[in-house]
């Protein structure tokens, strides 16, 4: 009778033990969960805080440039009541003060390369030509594209590459990022930018040819003014006035925007459309990762 009760204590011991040991599992659990959880809410919480800083100044970046843009007729003139407001139109770097906290800004103004919806079938046929199309073939291509073009203009590439009868190459050109491949209307051309501008400077010759109708001797005049660092909008419109068209203002601006305090950044995209101007693209990237590391070519934005 003594041994069996001992028995039962015994069993009610190890059940206790067991129950406690489980208890005790559990808590260790809950406060791993909990301190985890707590972590998490902090590091969310200040990336919301970074990251709406980081907005902020893009706003107040899309404002100056506005401005800046309103006010270039009255620089021009040489109006004194502006002569001292500084202008963001040129590009800008520098440091933003938001109630305290900073964010460094760099901003650049370069156009979208132009928009296919913008073109005519002449422009698209040398185009076409330049990339290796057959003459006959380029034509058929480019009325291809100038015939089936919505009323409101195509609004991305796969609405070209639906176009059967264009190959896709001509489209998308080579497979992979290696120097030498070959290119396509998507390296060339953006779409539902409205862009009609090209840069005097570093848009590819091959694509002022096709906008132009520009022969080998104005490209070599070209290439002259460029390697003398002397191409502008002035002296290249003396190269023919078929480039007017195609000079001008730039029509995106893009901005690299650091927080000081915490590293991290965002890449901005602003555009102008029908002349309102708007923050187009807005990327938040993590403090870890190196600016230089990401690809930042305004390309991007135009592409499918």
């Amino acid at each position: 009778m003594k041994t069996s009760l001992r028995r039962q204590r015994g069993y009610i011991l190890l059940y206790v033990l067991g129950t406690l040991l489980v208890l005790g599992m559990l808590a260790l659990s809950v406060a791993y969960k909990q301190r985890v959880g707590f972590q998490l809410f902090a590091n969310n919480k200040e990336r919301m805080q970074s990251e709406l800083l980081i907005r902020n100044a893009a706003e107040y970046t899309l404002a100056q440039i506005a401005m800046s843009v309103a006010i270039e007729p009255l620089v021009q003139v040489k109006d004194p009541a502006v002569s001292k407001i500084e202008r963001w139109s040129e590009g800008h770097t520098g440091t933003l003060d938001l109630d305290g906290q900073q964010v460094e800004i760099d901003l650049a103004i370069r156009p979208f390369p132009p928009d296919i919806n913008q073109l005519d079938d002449a422009q698209l046929t040398r185009l076409f030509v330049s990339l290796g199309a057959d003459a006959k073939e380029a034509e058929v291509f480019a009325k291809l594209i100038v015939g089936n073009r919505p009323p409101s203009g195509y609004p991305n590439f796969d609405a070209i590459r639906g176009i059967a009868a264009i190959p896709r190459q001509l489209i998308d050109g080579g497979i992979g990022e290696e120097d030498g491949r070959p290119k396509g209307l998507v390296d060339y051309l953006s779409i539902g930018t409205n862009s009609r501008k090209v840069d005097p400077v570093t848009t590819d010759l091959l694509l002022v040819a096709a906008l132009t109708g520009w022969d080998e001797s104005k490209l070599d005049k070209l290439r002259a003014l460029r390697r003398a660092g002397e191409a502008n909008a002035q002296t290249i419109k003396e190269i023919g006035p078929e480039i007017q068209p195609f000079l001008g203002a730039g029509d995106m601006y893009r901005a690299t925007l650091r927080a000081v305090e915490d590293g991290r950044w965002a890449e901005a995209t602003f555009i102008s459309d029908r002349g309102k101007w708007k923050i187009r693209s807005f990327k938040l990237h993590d403090k870890t990762t190196p600016i230089s590391e990401v690809d930042t070519e305004e390309e991007e934005a135009a592409k499918p």
